[in-house]
């Protein structure tokens, strides 16, 4: 658990340790040649979800094009406890909400001395449309990417961070003590 939350970090300081190494060493380390085109592809990977000072891990995938990052499955359970405190009705929704599609852009930077690219994530707001007992309700979900995701050559791997800045459940603001935050190590 401890691991999957840092996966991101480390990722950065084991970067910011080789560059640092390096330049103790006179001979300069040298990583196979970084290419956008080397990113596009399918990452699968663990996923930790921070709620409420709580982590909960599960599997996730990502198809990531040149410019975009494609989640077919985005886990909903937080987002929708967020909004509906009452668990059976919560479940209900979760039951009947298909599998939600969360697709957004982003652009890279080549870094070749780290071996790989930073990833500026674009995130937008995801709208839902929930079927209630009172009639169908729209939930939007708006994103923030606090840091740069990561994307290396060496290791064929990508970490990401999304943060659930706000909801808008019926036209209200729902309060988030602490937000939503997705680290996900593919």
């Amino acid at each position: 658990l401890k691991k999957i939350r840092n996966v991101f970090s480390v990722l950065t300081i084991g970067i910011s340790v080789l560059s640092m190494v390096s330049c103790l060493d006179d001979n300069e380390v040298t990583y196979p040649p970084v290419k956008l085109e080397d990113i596009p592809g399918t990452y699968n990977g663990k996923i930790a979800i921070l709620y409420n000072n709580l982590t909960k891990e599960g599997l996730i995938n990502n198809v990531v094009t040149t410019d975009s990052m494609k989640i077919a499955k985005f886990p909903m359970n937080e987002i929708i406890n967020s909004f509906e405190k009452d668990e059976e009705k919560a479940n209900e929704i979760l039951t009947q909400l298909t599998p939600v599609k969360y697709d957004f852009a982003y652009t890279a930077n080549i870094k070749q001395e780290y071996g790989g690219a930073e990833m500026i994530l674009n995130p937008e707001p995801l709208t839902l449309n929930i079927n209630t007992d009172e009639g169908v309700k729209s939930a939007v979900i708006k994103f923030s990417a606090k840091e740069n995701g990561f994307y290396s050559t060496v290791e064929k791997a990508m970490a990401i961070r999304l943060k659930v800045d706000e909801i808008i459940y019926d036209g209200e603001k729902v309060e988030l003590e602490k937000g939503i935050t997705y680290t996900m190590p593919y």
